[in-house]
């Protein structure tokens, strides 16, 4: 009989971590999933104040049900969000490219002010650029 209770005491903490294991990997109705940037571009690296410009964010997959990332700035002043507002969310469709272009628009400087735009999965709080997956730089420039 003891060694009947040595058995049940060893084994059930093993089954219970398989079990939890188990349960862990089972996908749940709604669950988040992560959508991750991985490469951030700018279609030029200076910008006159006023004027657009477009910003590239690839990311590593699109989940089957698709995905969201954030876009953000460290000069929410100086840019223009599509969205009209800092930061701006991207929904990648299911079965959508891997990349997304937006456009940005500029605000008149008095003298040249280097930004930074980056993106990162949607529950990531970007309002600290130390957050992003990736980033690139772009000058907005006096007219």
């Amino acid at each position: 009989m003891s060694s009947a209770r040595a058995i049940r005491s060893h084994a059930l903490p093993g089954v219970l971590a398989l079990v939890a294991l188990a349960v862990a990997a089972l996908p749940a109705a709604g669950r988040y999933v992560e959508t991750i940037p991985i490469w951030t571009g700018a279609s030029a690296s200076a910008v006159p104040g006023g004027q657009s410009f477009t910003v590239t964010v690839e990311v590593a997959s699109v989940p089957a049900q698709g995905g969201w990332i954030r876009v953000d700035t460290t000069h929410r002043s100086v840019l223009s969000s599509p969205s009209g507002s800092w930061p701006h969310s991207h929904y990648f469709a299911p079965g959508s490219s891997r990349f997304a272009t937006i456009t940005v628009g500029t605000t008149s400087v008095s003298s040249s002010t280097a930004v930074q735009i980056g993106a990162a999965d949607q529950g990531v709080d970007t309002s600290d650029p130390n957050n992003w997956s990736c980033g690139t730089a772009v000058t907005v420039q006096p007219q």
